[in-house]
C-alpha cells in the first residue's frame, strides 16, 4: 500500500480538475496560483527527480520548513509516494523546543524557505544535515514527460512525523504510518462525506492532502495559517463569494473572526454546504453566529486529537439546541471508526482487561480513551509518552488516552468536562473546569473566564467584568468557590496552533508575575524586554548630549541605537509571551522620545531654528497623534505585503535627519534648510494620511537599516567630517 495511491487514482481520473489554489502574497492577494490534478503528478515527478539527485532515498526522514503552499503539498506527496517520512515542523516553535524536537526526529536532511535556512547554523541538529533551499514550484509544470513513481510499502512503515509546539514536557512527534493516514483519511471521509464537485476551503493544512485522496478542489484561505485568530475575515468572506467554496473547516478562533466580520455586516454565504469547526470548545454565541452566516450549511462540531482524528462530533443545531443539558462542552456520539470509553484514572491502566475493569457507568465523568484504525500507536524517539498514553488491545490497536475527562450521557453523546491535568482540587474534591467556566462565560460582561490551580489552591481568572456582581458570586457559590481568589487579565492566553485552547501554562506564570508586582514596593515590575525598551532613554538621552556639544553625527549614530532597541522589543516580547498593555504604553512613550523630541532638538541646535522650527511642531504634532491611532488599533493589513503601518511610521524621522546631515555637508543652509523643510510637512501630511505604508519585518532588514546607519554615522563622527 502506500498513503498517495488514491492521489495518483484521482489525478488519472480528473487530470483536468483543479487540485490546489493558492492566493499568493504575505497574508493573501487577488492573483492566485493553482495546480490541476494532472500538472500536480507533473510537478511531483520533477520533484522527485530533485530528492533523488540530492542523494535521498526510501526511509530517510527529511525536515521540511515550509509554508502551505503548493511547493509543500507536491514535496510532501513526492516523499511520501516514495518511501521517504516527511518531518513537519510547526511554525511559531519557541527555539528551545525546536532545538529538541531536530535532536530527536532522526532526520537525515532538511528543506527550507531561504528565511528559515539562512539561520541554519544556529542550531548543531542542522550542521550534520543536508540542507536544501526551497527555489520554488515554478519549473514543476515544465517538466516534460516524467512520470512520478508511488512505492508499494508495508502498513507499518513510516508516512509523515509531526511536531506541534506544545509548551511542556518533552516534544511528541506523532508517528502517521501509511496505515494510519489512509485510516484516518477512511474516517474522515466517513463522518464529514464530500460531493465530487466540492471545494474546499481549510484552515486546517494538514486537510489537503485528505481532499486530494479525495479528488476535491482545495482552496487555501486568503490569511496566515499559522495565526488563526488574527485571520483577515473581509479577504476570506471575499473568497467565499468569489471561488465557489461548498465547504469550509477552520478552529473557533477563526470562525469567531468570520462570523462576527459577517454578522456586522448582515451576509450570508448559502452557497456553503458543509462545514467543519475542530480545535477547540465553542462558545453558545460562536454556534448561533454560524449558523447565521452559513443558514444553509451542515455544520458539525469535530472533537478530535493529532493521535486521534475524528473520536466524535456534533450537529451545531443538536449542540444549540441540548447546549445547557448537562454541564461542560457536547461534542456529539463517537465516530463510526471510533470506540470510545470512559475510564477511572485513578485505577491501573496498563492491559485491555485493566481498561475494561476501569470503564465508569454512563453520567460518571472519567478520563477519555479511544480506539480505531485511525488512532496512532506510538510516538517517535519518545517511548516514555508511548508507554504512558498507549495500552495495547489484543486485535494489534491500542487504547489512547486522550488526557481529557468527560463523560457519556444517556443517548450516548461525549460531553468533555476539562483535561485531566487541569482538575482543581476544591475541598478536597478535584474539581473539572469546563463545567464552571461555561457558567461563567455566559454572565453578561465576560468575554472568557479560566479555573487553574495556583500554589495549590483554585483561582478564577476573568476577561473583562461581569455586570451583575451577585450572579457572579450565585455561580462560584454554586461550585463551592464562595470566597475563591478572582483575578482578571486584559485578554486570555491561548495555544499557538489553533488560537482557541486557553494555555494555562502561559495563564499561571502571567498571574504569577503580576503577583510578584502586587509583592513589590514599585508601582511595577519590569521584565527583560521593558529594560530593553528603557534603553532608549539613555541612547535618545546620550543623542541630544551629543547635539548639544554640536557633535550631530555622533547623536543620529546613537539614535539608531535607539531605534535598534525599539524594533527589537516587541519581536522579543512576542516571542517570549511578555506582551502586555504597559509594554506597548511604554513603548509608545519611547517612540515619542526616540523618533519626536530628540531630533527636532537635533534638528533645532543644528540651526533649524527660528521660523522654520514651525515644520517641527507639526512633526511634533502629526506624530503624537499618530502614535496614539497606532496604540489602539495597531497595525493593518495590506494586500501582497501582510501587515502594514497606517499612516507613515514615525521612524522616518530618522531617515529624514540621515539625509539632511549629509545635505548639509555639501550645500548652504538655505538650501538644506528649506529641502528639509518641505521633507518635514510632507513627513506630517504622510503620519495622519489614511493609507498603509511598508513594515520592515525581517530581522536582517532591521539590523542592516539600524547597524549600518549608526556605524555610518559613528565613522563621520571618527572621521571628523566638516559642515556638521
Amino acid at each position: 500500500m502506500n498513503f498517495c495511491t488514491p492521489i495518483f487514482e484521482q489525478a488519472r481520473l480528473h487530470p483536468d480538475r483543479l487540485a490546489l489554489q493558492v492566493p499568493l502574497g504575505n497574508a493573501g492577494a487577488v492573483r492566485y496560483d493553482e495546480l490541476r490534478y494532472g500538472e500536480l503528478m507533473q510537478a511531483v515527478a520533477c520533484q522527485q527527480a530533485r530528492l533523488r539527485a540530492g542523494g535521498l532515498q526510501q526511509g530517510d526522514r527529511i525536515l521540511l520548513f515550509l509554508q502551505p503552499g503548493i511547493e509543500l503539498y507536491v514535496t510532501v506527496v513526492a516523499m511520501l509516494a516514495l518511501g521517504m517520512v516527511p518531518v513537519m515542523i510547526e511554525r511559531g516553535m519557541p527555539r528551545g523546543r525546536l532545538r529538541e524536537v531536530l535532536r530527536l526526529s532522526g532526520a537525515s536532511a532538511a528543506i527550507g524557505e531561504r528565511a528559515v535556512m539562512r539561520w541554519w547554523w544556529l542550531y548543531p541538529a542542522l550542521w550534520r544535515m543536508k540542507r536544501w533551499v526551497a527555489v520554488g514550484h515554478q519549473g514543476f509544470v515544465t517538466a516534460g514527460d516524467l512520470a512520478p513513481d508511488c512505492v508499494a510499502l508495508p502498513p507499518d512503515a513510516q508516512g509523515i512525523i509531526t511536531y506541534t509546539s506544545g509548551s511542556t514536557g518533552v516534544p511528541k512527534g506523532a508517528d502517521r504510518t501509511h496505515g494510519s493516514l489512509e485510516s484516518q483519511h477512511l474516517a474522515i471521509r466517513a463522518h464529514w462525506p464530500d460531493r465530487d464537485d466540492d471545494i474546499d476551503l481549510p484552515s486546517f493544512p494538514v486537510l489537503v492532502l485528505h481532499n486530494l485522496c479525495c479528488g476535491i478542489s482545495t482552496v487555501l484561505p486568503d490569511t496566515d495559517l499559522s495565526r488563526p485568530g488574527q485571520a483577515d475575515a473581509a479577504r476570506i468572506l471575499e473568497q467565499l463569494r468569489l471561488r465557489g467554496i461548498t465547504r469550509l473547516s477552520g478552529a473557533p478562533a477563526y470562525l469567531d473572526r468570520l462570523t462576527r466580520h459577517a454578522a456586522e455586516r448582515g451576509l450570508r454565504f448559502h452557497g456553503v454546504r458543509s462545514v467543519a469547526i475542530g480545535g477547540s470548545t465553542l462558545t453558545l454565541p460562536l454556534a448561533r453566529h454560524c449558523r447565521q452566516m452559513l443558514p444553509s450549511a451542515d455544520i458539525m462540531v469535530v472533537y478530535g486529537s493529532t493521535e486521534a482524528e475524528p473520536i466524535s462530533h456534533v450537529d451545531i443545531d443538536e449542540l444549540i439546541r441540548d447546549w445547557d443539558s448537562l454541564p461542560g462542552h457536547l461534542v456529539g456520539v463517537p465516530a463510526s471508526h471510533a470506540e470510545v470509553r470512559i475510564v477511572d484514572p485513578q485505577r491501573p491502566l496498563h492491559d485491555h482487561a485493566q481498561v475494561l475493569a476501569a470503564v465508569l457507568p454512563p453520567g460518571a465523568d472519567g478520563e477519555i480513551l479511544v480506539a480505531g484504525p485511525h488512532v496512532l500507536k506510538a510516538y517517535v524517539g519518545n517511548e516514555a509518552a508511548t508507554r504512558e498514553t498507549k495500552i495495547p488491545r489484543p486485535d494489534g490497536q491500542v487504547w489512547h488516552r486522550t488526557g481529557d475527562t468527560g463523560c457519556l450521557d444517556p443517548q450516548g453523546r461525549l460531553w468533555l468536562s476539562g483535561r485531566l491535568r487541569d482538575r482543581v482540587l476544591v475541598g478536597g474534591q478535584l474539581l473539572a473546569p469546563y463545567p464552571i467556566e461555561k457558567a461563567l462565560d455566559a454572565l453578561a460582561g465576560i468575554e472568557r473566564a479560566a479555573l487553574i490551580a495556583h500554589h495549590g489552591g483554585p483561582v478564577v481568572v476573568m476577561q473583562g467584568q461581569p455586570h451583575d456582581p451577585a450572579a457572579l458570586q450565585a455561580v462560584l457559590t454554586g461550585a463551592g468557590l464562595a470566597g475563591v481568589d478572582v483575578t482578571h487579565v486584559s485578554h486570555m492566553p491561548v495555544d499557538g496552533r489553533h488560537n482557541s485552547k486557553l494555555d494555562r501554562v502561559t495563564l499561571r506564570q502571567r498571574i504569577e508575575r503580576e503577583r510578584m508586582n502586587q509583592a513589590s514596593r514599585c508601582i511595577v515590575r519590569l521584565n527583560p524586554v521593558d529594560w530593553l525598551t528603557l534603553s532608549g532613554v539613555l541612547t535618545s538621552g546620550l543623542a541630544v548630549a551629543s547635539a548639544l556639544n554640536q557633535q550631530f553625527l555622533l547623536a543620529t549614530s546613537l539614535l539608531y541605537l535607539a531605534m535598534l532597541g525599539d524594533a527589537l522589543d516587541g519581536m522579543l516580547a512576542r516571542r517570549f509571551g511578555l506582551t502586555r498593555h504597559f509594554g506597548r504604553y511604554l513603548d509608545g512613550f519611547m517612540d515619542v522620545l526616540i523618533y519626536l523630541v530628540a531630533p527636532s532638538l537635533v534638528f533645532y541646535l543644528h540651526g533649524f531654528d527660528g521660523a522654520w522650527s514651525i515644520c517641527l511642531l507639526a512633526m511634533l504634532g502629526a506624530g503624537c497623534t499618530r502614535l496614539s491611532v497606532f496604540n489602539e488599533i495597531g497595525n493593518v493589513a495590506k494586500e501582497d505585503q501582510g501587515l502594514a503601518y497606517l499612516g507613515m511610521p514615525v521612524f522616518w524621522s530618522l531617515f529624514i535627519l540621515a539625509a539632511y546631515l549629509l545635505l548639509a555637508m555639501v550645500l548652504p543652509a538655505p538650501w538644506s534648510h528649506g529641502l528639509l523643510a518641505m521633507a518635514l510637512l510632507t513627513f506630517s501630511c504622510a503620519m495622519v494620511w489614511k493609507r498603509p505604508f511598508f513594515k520592515f519585518k525581517r530581522l536582517w532588514q532591521i539590523l542592516l537599516i539600524t547597524l549600518g546607519g549608526s556605524g555610518l554615522f559613528a565613522g563621520l563622527h571618527l572621521a571628523g567630517a566638516v559642515g556638521v
